[in-house]
């Protein structure tokens, strides 16, 4: 016999046939789940009466079961008789009052401040002029601001990116922004080279070194800022031996850290220490001009690459009919660059100049390391004859906000000049250590210093070390 099942979902449809479910007393001829009492009829059991205890006639009467020759169970759920008398629990919870909430209910909310509202309105940036962006950046103590399509303008604060609350800028937007502050020639050369290396001053602000590219068609741009006044040395937490290497008269002085460490901050403090206390000429040779220095005790020329110079290699072979004293290379990125800073060094000049290592052996080899093997060995005797001292600095966040520079500081003494030129570079991470009384400082222990002054944390101290045996060393030994 074919099994069939009866499910009765709309009880207002006409057309649907439901079987009759015989009255309370009577007994019942086919086999019902009756969905509303939560209980089952056999063939010729009768409908309870009100007021039957369920829980009985479930002892008496278990659920049937499927077996295979037996008549065929209908099933039915009606709606209508459920919403027209409802168990009494249902009936309760429903007339059951909503009391509003006082004052004094202690509701925790941190789950609901953890996500940003989705009604969160973002102001337009449709008529906002570049530099309103960079106002309102700085005022909240960015070092860089950034544009690019399909994202608000995103402010780096503290290390760490964060969204401004302007709607997402659509490329015309940022193009439109970006162009407002180039000139008419700058405009001609981006769109030939699609990237632009420049500086932009705002009156009453201060400077910002700008760097203006193309990404998948369409403008972006980097504003990093540049403070108007130079910081001091001692602003910086630069060691005592800082300053003291300013006072050479030829050499190189090289200051070295990752992208956004503090490197041509820090140069244009040294700088600014001769600029006050020599009467010499100071040339800078820059892309672009970041810190302006007026002239002081000090003559001092800043010239910058693309409108005041084609080239890096054009700029270093004129300086030296400009009688300078102190030459600033800006970033030495190239073999001709290099080799043209060990020259003006070796001729007599103080040199400074910027590289992107993390310490004062990494630095030895990278610069040897540009010049093909054949002149290796010549580059290694010019380096020990020139090098007067590395400044390698990473910058950490302070615990409580703010940030702070460890310093690693090579002097090069006639011990690090031997390993220079002998090929051990290696060897220099021991000899800053046993050269302290010569104001050198190794980076494992800059680190350790912070740390133990509570300035950061020992997980952001021990991610940057150089190497964690040492870091580890230097804290047992305090």
């Amino acid at each position: 016999m074919e099994s069939a099942s009866i499910f009765n979902l709309d009880p207002l449809d006409d057309q649907e046939q439901t079987p009759s479910q015989a009255a309370p007393g009577e007994a019942q001829d086919t086999a019902v789940v009756d969905a509303s009492w939560g209980y089952s009829l056999e063939p010729g059991q009768q409908v309870p009466s009100e007021g039957t205890d369920s829980s009985a006639l479930d002892e008496e009467s278990p659920l049937p079961q499927a077996v295979a020759g037996e008549s065929r169970v209908n099933t039915e759920m009606d709606l209508s008789q459920w919403s027209a008398s409802p168990p009494s629990e249902v009936t309760q919870f429903q007339e059951m009052p909503i009391e509003p909430l006082s004052e004094d209910d202690d509701i925790d909310m941190a789950p609901l401040l953890d996500e940003e509202p989705a009604f969160v309105s973002r102001r337009s940036a449709d008529n906002v002029h570049v530099e309103e962006i960079l106002r309102e950046g700085v005022s909240r103590g960015s070092s860089d601001i950034h544009l690019t399509a399909g994202l608000s303008p995103t402010i780096r604060v503290d290390g760490k990116l964060v969204q401004m609350d302007y709607a997402p800028l659509e490329p015309e937007i940022i193009q439109r922004m970006v162009y407002d502050i180039l000139s008419g020639e700058q405009i001609q050369w981006f769109e030939k080279m699609r990237e632009l290396d420049m500086s932009h001053g705002v009156a009453g602000l201060g400077r910002f070194r700008v760097n203006i590219y193309r990404q998948r068609g369409s403008v972006g741009a980097a504003f990093r800022t540049v403070p108007s006044e130079i910081p001091t040395l001692e602003q910086l937490r630069m060691p005592p031996v800082a300053k003291e290497m300013t006072t050479r008269h030829s050499g190189m002085i090289l200051v070295t850290g990752p992208t956004g460490s503090g490197k041509s901050t820090t140069i244009a403090s040294m700088i600014d220490y001769i600029n006050q206390t020599r009467a010499v000429h100071i040339m800078t040779i820059e892309d672009p001009i970041e810190y302006l220095h007026k002239h002081k005790k000090a003559m001092v020329n800043q010239r910058e690459l693309n409108s005041d110079t084609d080239s890096f290699d054009n700029a270093l072979r004129a300086v030296l009919r400009e009688d300078p004293d102190v030459i600033l290379v800006g970033e030495m990125r190239d073999l001709e660059t290099i080799s043209a800073a060990l020259t003006l060094a070796e001729t007599g000049h103080l040199v400074f100049g910027t590289l992107h290592t993390r310490s004062a052996s990494q630095t030895i080899d990278r610069i040897i390391d540009v010049f093909p093997p054949h002149q290796q060995e010549q580059i290694r005797v010019q380096l020990a004859n020139t090098m007067e001292g590395v400044i390698s600095q990473l910058l950490l966040p302070m615990n409580g906000g703010g940030r702070t520079a460890a310093i690693e500081v090579m002097v090069a003494t006639s011990g690090i000049r031997n390993l220079i030129r002998d090929g051990k570079s290696f060897q220099i991470p021991t000899a800053l250590e046993t050269g302290q009384a010569m104001g050198m400082v190794a980076m494992d222990k800059s680190l350790a210093q912070l740390y133990l002054q509570g300035l950061v944390s020992l997980e952001e101290a021990r991610v940057r070390a150089l190497d964690a045996e040492n870091f580890d060393r230097y804290l047992k030994n305090q």
